[in-house]
């Protein structure tokens, strides 16, 4: 997007910036040539803009045409915006050479012109993160949902054009993700691209496979294709890719329908048992009192009144042969000291009545583990499945991979002229 904001206007947003030079950080990550402006030097240029009544929808333009004549900046210099920042990238001269018209749109013209060095410090720099490890498995799906499902390309327009789409689709993502659709975008898609092109199509590999494996025919016809060995396009023969693996072996679509469906539904089936049980043990970790299971806290409970049940009847025995003795007893002090035993174990016994009835009212309520036996049993029951499922996925473990292994190095190949 394209704005036009009078000088005095952006005068005025470029001392805002040289205002707050403090909240600028320089040598962005141990970079000489990287600068950040943070969050809160971003807002405060944003409330000034309200003030100086620019619209909120060319805020980020805004900010990058002053940011470019606060700092001076080249043609060559890179301005991005990403999660409420701006990146300054600092290329004193980027090396980047011309590129003929007769090799536009061909390998000649994929990283645009610009030099790989360059492309390789940006790369680490800003998109080498954990953030963007999602990035590629959403290229695929996009690529499969666009083209292959929606479109439903046929194969012949799927290999002159499948590289040139993927790289669209790379380019669109990194223009929402930086907020910045230069040139050195369009060269940076292809390089990563390059960098990521296997990772790319193991994904769309296993897009296709779930595809095939809830029997969508459009996909399944797609694969066909590559079933056909020899096939004349203009009177020439031409050998189609195939569907062969690196040990030899060969599929076709029927041979691959069978094996992706038991596998691939064993392999969403283990998925959803294994969220189900993360669910089930959140519900049983609740019932816990302490850190007991309420089984465990049963249990413990019931031994604790066996021991009151065993001490009171000691304590019980021994009084009675206290009183026992206390009738053959003559002498007045020993007497005296008799009867304060014996006043003692009464107190002692009627303690541990009080406590056993406490520990009794204090029993876990019948519901709560009628609930956790019944939690339980189905756990168990989840893990009997998962094991089952997961024999299933062993049985069948090899063949898949030898189906998608096939069908990764065919999606990147192309009919050979014989």
């Amino acid at each position: 997007m394209s704005i036009t904001i009078n000088s005095e206007k952006l005068d005025a947003i470029v001392k805002i910036i040289e205002l707050n030079d403090d909240l600028i950080q320089y040598d962005y990550k141990q970079k000489e040539n990287q600068i950040l402006i943070p969050k809160s030097m971003v807002e405060k240029i944003s409330t000034h803009m309200l003030k100086i009544d620019i619209k909120e929808s060319d805020f980020k333009e805004a900010i990058k045409l002053s940011i470019k004549r606060g700092f001076e900046l080249s043609n060559n210099d890179i301005v991005i915006s990403k999660n409420g920042e701006f990146f300054i990238k600092l290329y004193e001269k980027i090396h980047k050479h011309q590129i003929n018209e007769k090799d536009k749109n061909t390998i000649v013209s994929r990283y645009n012109g610009i030099n790989e060095e360059e492309l390789q410090l940006f790369y680490d720099d800003f998109f080498a993160q954990s953030e963007n490890k999602k990035f590629f498995v959403l290229i695929a799906k996009e690529f499969v949902n666009t083209y292959l499902k929606s479109k439903k390309i046929t194969n012949e327009v799927y290999e002159k054009n499948v590289f040139s789409y993927i790289h669209m689709i790379v380019f669109k993502r990194l223009v929402d993700i930086y907020d910045n659709s230069d040139g050195f975008f369009t060269g940076f898609a292809g390089y990563i691209f390059r960098i990521h092109f296997k990772e790319v199509f193991e994904h769309i590999a296993d897009l296709i496979l779930d595809e095939i494996a809830i029997s969508n025919n459009t996909i399944i016809e797609f694969l066909k294709y590559y079933s056909q060995d020899v096939i004349v396009v203009a009177a020439k023969k031409y050998q189609v890719p195939s569907l062969e693996s690196k040990d030899g072996l060969r599929w076709n679509v029927g041979s691959m329908l069978s094996i992706t469906k038991i596998y691939i539904k064993s392999k969403k089936m283990i998925q959803s048992l294994q969220q189900e049980s993360i669910n089930l043990n959140k519900q049983v970790q609740k019932s816990y009192i302490g850190n007991l299971t309420p089984l465990e806290y049963q249990t413990a409970q019931i031994q604790k009144r066996q021991n009151f049940d065993n001490d009171i009847a000691h304590h019980n025995k021994k009084l009675k042969r206290y009183v026992d003795l206390l009738s053959h007893i003559n002498n007045q002090e020993q007497r005296s000291k008799m009867k304060k035993d014996i006043h003692t174990l009464k107190d002692t016994v009627t303690r541990l009545l009080q406590e056993k009835k406490n520990l009794s009212e204090d029993s876990i309520d019948k519901a709560a583990l009628s609930q956790y036996t019944r939690l339980q049993k189905e756990i168990d029951s989840i893990s009997r499945q998962l094991k089952r499922e997961q024999r299933v996925i062993a049985q069948n473990k090899n063949s898949y991979q030898s189906i998608r292994e096939s069908l990764i190095k065919a999606l990147i190949s192309k009919k050979q002229l014989l």
